[in-house]
């Protein structure tokens, strides 16, 4: 694949690509052929070889519509204004993967995706099928990461400093890879009732409707007393990174937040006994906090009032999540060696003792 420039190059923060339509054009081209090359040709669920694979959306559609005012939304570029990515999204649009055929993603996740099924009592079986959802839109995102590693690979040999960190975010690319193939298999267990998967951590239902929807997992560095959640400088086969899944479901006139983990997962046991502690509004802005730090697949409906979009605050952890990708000069894992200087850092700029104030998109507003 042939181009004039290496993306460890680019300066984003000084607009590097504002000011050159000629790379704006040839990244966003560049990014679509590296999309084409990552394409799977066989369903990941029951193996089927496809011609087309369905667009399949992580948050339901249903759920997509109901927060939808004009058929579109804003998202994390809405706020940061990356050149080469739109600036809202459409419902067709909205966190989207493209891994498995039509019949499966209408009859694995029949559960979750029906409005009905919302009540005091969230069965095994759905948070199974919101879990394989959220694994497999993240295993999508790490085979498009791949192929982009492995071609920046190819045109970066001649500077040590950008193979050792290419090859240091393969590394971490391939281990994380394996985790979501084992948490695939442990929630299409679930579904099948050979396996209890999870544990649910909290259920909050809201009587009103908020402007935000998400349905994702976040690995949690450190929760309210700056203990260690993940070490996310730790490359290891022997070390597992620990995920938190958080939904964030608008249903007619209610909104429905639901935690979980993977049955194990003990390193969050102190996170979730204080947030159980904590009242209705400080759970919600500590959730909202960690959707907007950790992820970049939150949904916002484009009835917000723009001036909360421009918060200055609200932009900045936008901008540092945003960061934390491709273009990022992240520490180098090491398996031997545990990088303490980068994690104490750290659990020092995700810690939940002392939220930053942003705005609160799951408040009634």
């Amino acid at each position: 694949m042939n181009y004039k420039w290496n993306f460890f190059d680019i300066d984003v923060q000084n607009n590097d690509i504002d000011d050159n339509i000629e790379i704006k054009s040839e990244c966003s081209m560049y990014m679509k052929n590296i999309k084409n090359i990552a394409k799977v040709d066989k369903c990941l669920l029951c193996g089927e070889q496809c011609t087309s694979l369905c667009n399949s959306h992580t948050i339901p559609q249903f759920i997509i519509k109901k927060l939808s005012g004009d058929g579109h939304f804003y998202y994390i570029n809405s706020l940061i204004g990356q050149p080469f990515s739109k600036q809202a999204l459409g419902t067709k649009e909205a966190m989207t993967f493209n891994l498995i055929c039509n019949k499966c993603d209408q009859t694995y996740f029949s559960t979750y995706e029906n409005s009905k099924n919302y009540s005091n009592c969230l069965t095994q079986k759905l948070l199974a099928e919101v879990a394989l959802k959220n694994n497999l839109r993240m295993l999508s995102k790490r085979l498009v990461e791949k192929q982009f590693y492995l071609d920046q690979y190819k045109n970066c040999k001649n500077s040590s400093v950008d193979v050792k960190s290419v090859t240091s975010f393969l590394t971490s690319n391939e281990l994380d890879t394996k985790e979501l193939y084992k948490s695939i298999k442990l929630a299409k267990d679930t579904i099948c009732g050979k396996k209890t998967g999870y544990y649910l951590i909290d259920y909050i239902t809201l009587e009103y409707i908020a402007k935000m929807a998400y349905q994702g997992k976040v690995a949690l560095i450190t929760g309210f007393d700056n203990e260690v959640i993940n070490d996310i400088y730790y490359s290891s086969e022997n070390y597992k990174i620990q995920c938190l899944h958080i939904s964030v479901f608008p249903i007619e006139n209610k909104t429905h937040i639901f935690l979980f983990i993977e049955d194990g997962d003990n390193r969050y046991s102190k996170f979730y006994k204080k947030f159980r502690k904590l009242s209705l509004n400080d759970k919600l802005k500590v959730v909202n906090y960690i959707i907007i730090k950790y992820s970049e697949d939150w949904l916002l409906s484009s009835k917000i009032e723009k001036d909360l979009l421009n918060s200055q605050s609200l932009v900045k952890e936008a901008k540092a999540t945003a960061m934390l990708n491709v273009f990022s000069d992240l520490p180098y894992f090491d398996e031997n060696r545990l990088n303490r200087e980068a994690l104490n850092s750290a659990l020092t700029e995700f810690s939940l003792a002392n939220i930053p104030e942003i705005p609160n998109f799951l408040l009634n507003m």
